[in-house]
């Protein structure tokens, strides 16, 4: 199963998966020949404008792509290349369940890795293609394929240009059918196509808990936060230039790089007592004296005066993101299934939560455009219309769904046609002047024999 390899373009030698067809899928010939078929057919505008020409002469255009997504990209072509800031897929997890889509691969009624990986590398290939230099891959998945996923991934975007594994909990009660644990989460998979330029947001300013800074000034909310730096590898020994004493005025707290009457000399020290440095310099202290106060603590060697900065929550400012999303951050299940009803659609069994798509898509620049090759019903495509709304952005989607039928009715892409054209709707509903416009462009898959 696991040996060493010769890597090629984009890939990474170590630790690789083997089935049956692997060296078409990973060597990007299934993909070709894939491309080359889905290039004999047309893209038909819905709306009687036979031209995508917005893909490359307008950047902020939206489009909706009915059909088989490497169809479509092989009828976007090469101008499609290099142009996602992120990709995101959610395939068919191969769980062997029933759902409104097929969700089993292999045959005989049996889940087939080998099936499932020859149908996805392929995209994950056109994924690389699609992505510009400083553009990143997000790939749902849960336990099912998770392990093969991520060898896959290592292998064709390098290891090194691995970024996270988000735990995503969607689902706080666990899935109580079945055997085993109640499963509360599955995985989004990030990479990078080059970590060294990849522009990805790791932290955001929703993620700023206002109930961290309970103290309040002219200047606003704020926390205290030690001066001395609490790491113990930072002492006078290694870095003797930032050891140095401060003097805080005994009334006011006021902190001085010199003496004077009425301070107190104040050296930095970890709890025990032993000699530790401060975080900042004597250039920043001099320059943002306001920002620091001074203040007698309990410490284990008694009563001791210490330095504080006054960490403010000013507007603008960013938390990094943990690696675990819970339903109270990015939404759950339920609470997606309630979103479609609100749009009239409820013929999805999983889908995925609006917060939890905001998040991924708020990870890109605020100019991004977005691919997502298994759009579903469309969460992806309000998320972005969302994001543009709230901050006055200029990012962009291309969401690619087959057209797959439910029970004879609407197909998913009605359906998620459906999605957008309400949400977005709501949206022009709360516009304000001067508001970006929300909308999209629908073609559809035509092949021809």
């Amino acid at each position: 199963m696991d040996g060493e390899h010769t890597a090629g373009e984009g890939m990474s030698a170590g630790l690789r998966l083997e089935w049956p067809g692997r060296d078409d899928s990973m060597a990007g010939r299934t993909l070709d020949r894939a491309l080359a078929q889905g290039a004999r057919g047309t893209l038909v505008a819905t709306d009687g404008m036979a031209s995508t020409s917005d893909f490359t002469e307008n950047s902020t255009a939206s489009l909706v792509l009915r059909g088989d997504n490497l169809a479509a990209l092989a009828l976007l072509g090469e101008r499609a290349w290099g142009q996602a800031d992120m990709v995101y897929l959610d395939p068919p997890y191969n769980t062997g369940n029933l759902f409104m889509y097929r969700d089993r691969h292999g045959t005989r009624g049996e889940t087939n890795h080998v099936a499932w990986l020859n149908m996805l590398v392929p995209r994950l290939i056109a994924a690389r293609r699609l992505l510009c230099e400083r553009g990143f891959l997000c790939v749902s998945i849960d336990e099912h394929e998770v392990h093969h996923l991520r060898v896959v991934l290592d292998e064709l975007f390098g290891a090194s240009n691995r970024v996270e594994t988000i735990i995503v909990s969607m689902n706080a009660k666990g899935r109580q059918l079945g055997s085993g644990f109640a499963r509360t989460h599955e995985y989004v998979l990030i990479y990078a196509k080059n970590l060294e330029t990849c522009a990805i947001r790791t932290g955001l300013a929703d993620a700023v808990d206002p109930r961290d800074f309970p103290k309040h000034d002219v200047r606003g909310a704020y926390r205290l936060l030690p001066l001395r730096n609490t790491n113990k590898k930072f002492n006078p020994e290694t870095r003797p230039n930032l050891a140095f004493p401060l003097h805080v005025d005994r009334d006011t707290g006021g902190v001085f790089l010199e003496t004077g009457a009425g301070r107190e000399r104040v050296t930095p020290v970890f709890g025990s007592g032993a000699p530790a440095v401060w975080r900042w310099g004597k250039a920043k202290i001099q320059s943002q004296r306001d920002e620091l106060f001074g203040r007698q603590v309990n410490g284990q060697t008694g009563r001791r005066w210490d330095v504080f900065q006054k960490d403010y929550n000013l507007p603008g400012r960013t938390k990094k993101l943990t690696s675990i999303w819970l339903p109270s951050e990015i939404g759950s299940t339920d609470a997606a299934a309630r979103e479609l009803k609100a749009h009239g659609v409820a013929q999805f069994d999983t889908p995925k939560p609006l917060g939890l798509m905001e998040r991924l898509c708020a990870l890109t620049p605020d100019d991004a455009r977005i691919f997502d090759l298994f759009a579903g019903s469309g969460t992806t495509g309000e998320a972005v219309m969302r994001l543009n709304h709230r901050d006055g952005t200029t990012r962009s989607f291309v969401l690619v769904q087959r057209e797959e039928a439910i029970d004879g009715g609407p197909s998913i892409a009605d359906l998620l046609v459906l999605r957008l054209e309400a949400a977005a709707t709501a949206l022009r509903d709360e516009m304000k002047p001067g508001d970006r416009e929300p909308g999209f462009r629908t073609f559809r898959v035509s092949q021809v024999d």
